[in-house]
């Protein structure tokens, strides 16, 4: 793939392959990026949902318009389920949606993971100088009301 998008461009700079190197190796290298592969099905989500992060996986309808905002939510989650380990975050994540439901507010915005994600979905390099385990803060901060961007 890189020797077929310097193809396309035509140019070999150092300054474009820093760029590519950084953007799109794999984590071992660069920790704190994340990869997502997008898959437009007709099944999954469900009509109300904009999309769905499935170990990493992006999964939306295919007349659903994905912002650049939403899929830098998605990889904020990816970076939280490789901290984790995948599974890791799953369980944490319904054990906590369960304790939400018997507190006061909606309990899916009171989630620990989806705090740091819709606070920092519009910082597009977030994930560059994110601290690991950023989403244990969030969890425990108190919850503030966000704010409209109009990018959403």
């Amino acid at each position: 793939m890189f020797l077929l998008i310097k193809g396309i461009l035509g140019r070999k700079s150092d300054a474009w392959e820093q760029f590519f190197v950084s953007s799109f190796c794999s984590f071992s290298f660069f920790p704190n990026f994340v990869c997502m592969k997008i898959v437009r099905n007709r099944w999954i989500p469900g009509r109300k949902f904009i999309a769905l992060n499935f170990f990493g996986l992006l999964l939306c309808r295919p007349d659903t318009h994905i912002s650049i905002s939403t899929i830098n939510h998605e990889r904020i989650h990816t970076a939280q389920m490789k901290e984790l380990l995948f599974i890791g975050f799953y369980l944490w994540y319904f054990t906590e949606w369960l304790v939400r439901l018997c507190m006061r507010g909606n309990a899916y915005y009171n989630i620990g993971f989806e705090r740091e994600a819709y606070r920092h979905m519009y910082e597009y390099d977030y994930l560059r100088h994110r601290r690991p385990y950023a989403w244990w803060y969030e969890m425990r901060r108190r919850r503030k009301r966000q704010s409209k961007h109009p990018d959403a």
